[in-house]
């Protein structure tokens, strides 16, 4: 088995490598708007992610699909190690925080009830193996009630097995370009 700290570079080199793939993105679309579609977007507040580097970008399909719901994205709270999510509107300035992620300036705090999470790769319990940094862990064990957490993964990323710490939480959901690949 090998570690965490192994995993994360070869599986941003298939990350990479797939997502200059246009059928890829596309059909990871078609998994993310296909699993909007089941929760109506009214009065709801979900979370998306700016994407970066080689990592899908949910945001024009969850503009286009749910034009009710509030969007918002994470900002890092580097002292607590903690992510809010502030509101993503038209208007709003984005600019870099430390690890070059985009996040909104002066924006409302909001409390999603749906968060879209990138993922290097997951296992088959719905683990996620993200960059190192355990914020979206820690923010999910203490948020309650806890808000769906899906994950957006490519299948070539799914492992069966890698070394879990204690604060590693499953995510509800994992979607990749095939659909739902753990409920």
């Amino acid at each position: 088995m090998f570690s965490k700290k192994e995993l994360r570079p070869k599986l941003r080199k298939v990350c990479a490598n797939l997502m200059t793939q246009p059928q890829i993105t596309e059909r990871l679309n078609r998994s993310l708007v296909r699993f909007l579609q089941t929760y109506p977007s009214a009065h709801w507040v979900i979370a998306g992610y700016a994407a970066l580097d080689s990592e899908f970008d949910p945001l024009p399909a969850l503009k286009a699909h749910c034009p009710q719901a509030k969007l918002a994205l994470p900002v890092v709270q580097y002292d607590s190690k903690i992510l809010i999510f502030k509101e993503l509107t038209p208007q709003c300035r984005l600019a870099p925080n430390r690890y070059q992620i985009l996040e909104p300036i002066s924006t409302a705090i909001l409390r999603p009830q749906i968060i879209l999470i990138p993922c290097l790769g997951y296992d088959n319990a719905g683990h996620r193996l993200g960059y190192g940094g355990g914020f979206y862990d820690t923010t999910l064990r203490m948020m309650d009630p806890r808000p769906l957490s899906v994950g957006i993964a490519l299948g070539a990323t799914q492992i069966p097995d890698f070394p879990l710490d204690p604060w590693d939480w499953p995510l509800d959901i994992i979607l990749n370009e095939w659909g739902i690949a753990k409920e």
